[in-house]
């Protein structure tokens, strides 16, 4: 078990520190944003830095519960144990119910806080172009007092024109109409309100870039609900089964060095790299498609559910086949996790990213893969399961 736990706290810290390093170093590249810096939601990350510290908080009680009461020879190792197993289910039950409020807080009662919004100062702040009429200036000659010129204006997103609205009532004559005038100015709007259609620019809103053209009626294919869960049990044991194979082959790896890579360094830093690869292209991906609140969003994400909804399950799971799973973790894991949480707290604190702060992050992590490069298997605790 002393593996699982180090492939658990491995996925957190390349999250907060590797992924979320990456995203910060690419947001402050000036090839992506001029001012080389990038803002992002500082109250979003308040509340996911929040979380993450008194997960971590938590995690850390029961492993200085067992060290005072360790240091009192009044208590046989089957006390000592099961007071470890009460506290440590009693802070997973906690820790499960604080991830089912921050869903709450996220998708029901708070959700407009995590919506998308446009970063200030953008990372692509070059203006774009925009297609609106125009009213031309009257010839002499041209007898109708007006004409039609699509023109592109920097500004023009900020003050939209209404595409529903027919042209024929934005441009106006400076003279009296005629019938002849009148029935041309009719079919030239039409023409061009047709036109203007099936140009439809975008307009900028609060949460990004939004089609002026809605289609109505668009139905999206779902599937029922049995058929999602019976996918999902059949997807999650086949990964179950994959783990346990990956598991089994460090031994065959730890020999190709001779020794040298511990089992540690492997489930710390190669498997969580390794299993959440398509995740952490996903998040750098988002970065670059100047959507940093959704890169941030991801990375914190899926640390918050490890920290708040993996380990936690795990006990209560084991609880309930009967296994006596604690949450007694090595020390210097404590203290690892929760400098990187404190790091992190400190880097997205000002609600803006660059690139130095990103290669802070990531140089943290490379010490820390040193650290556990030369740390060795025989000093990790056999308390986590027994």
């Amino acid at each position: 078990m002393a593996m699982l736990w180090l492939t658990v706290v491995g996925s957190i810290l390349s999250n907060l520190l590797f992924i979320l390093g990456l995203c910060f170093f690419a947001a402050g590249q000036p090839n992506l944003n001029l001012n080389g810096e990038a803002s992002f939601q500082e109250s979003v990350t308040n509340v996911s830095t929040t979380l993450l510290m008194l997960s971590v908080s938590a995690i850390l009680i029961p492993g200085s519960f067992h060290w005072v009461l360790k240091s009192n020879a009044s208590f046989t190792a089957e006390q000592l144990l099961a007071k470890d197993l009460s506290l440590s289910r009693g802070v997973a039950v906690v820790l499960i119910l604080l991830y089912l409020a921050s869903l709450v807080f996220q998708f029901r009662s708070h959700k407009h806080m995590f919506e998308s919004a446009p970063a200030e100062p953008s990372m692509n702040p070059r203006p774009r172009a925009s297609s609106k009429f125009v009213p031309a200036a009257r010839t002499p000659d041209d007898g109708m007092g007006y004409s039609l010129e699509w023109m592109t204006s920097p500004d023009a997103e900020s003050k939209p024109r209404v595409h529903d609205e027919p042209i024929s009532t934005v441009i106006k004559s400076s003279q009296p109409q005629t019938g002849d005038d009148a029935h041309f100015r009719k079919s030239a709007g039409a023409r061009a309100h047709r036109h203007d259609v099936e140009r439809q620019p975008t307009i900028q809103t609060g949460h990004g870039r939004v089609d002026v053209k809605q289609i109505p009626n668009v139905s999206v294919p779902t599937a029922p609900l049995e058929v999602a869960v019976a996918v999902l049990v059949i997807v999650t044991g086949i990964v179950a089964n994959n783990v346990r194979f990956l598991i089994n082959s460090m031994n065959g790896l730890t020999d190709l060095t001779s020794g040298h890579m511990q089992h540690s360094w492997v489930a710390l830093i190669l498997l969580p790299i390794a299993g959440n690869v398509v995740d952490h292209v996903m998040t750098i991906t988002h970065t670059f498609k100047d959507d940093l609140d959704l890169a941030i969003a991801l990375a914190f994400g899926a640390s918050i559910q490890m920290a708040l909804g993996v380990i936690p399950f795990l006990v209560l799971v084991a609880w309930a086949a009967g296994k006596p799973l604690t949450l007694l973790w090595d020390p210097f894991q404590g203290i690892v996790l929760l400098l990187t949480t404190l790091n992190v707290s400190w880097v997205v604190s000002d609600g803006k990213a660059n690139w130095l702060e990103g290669l802070i992050l990531m140089a943290l992590y490379v010490l820390v893969a040193v650290a556990f490069w030369w740390y060795p298997d025989s000093i990790l605790p056999v308390a986590n399961c027994t």
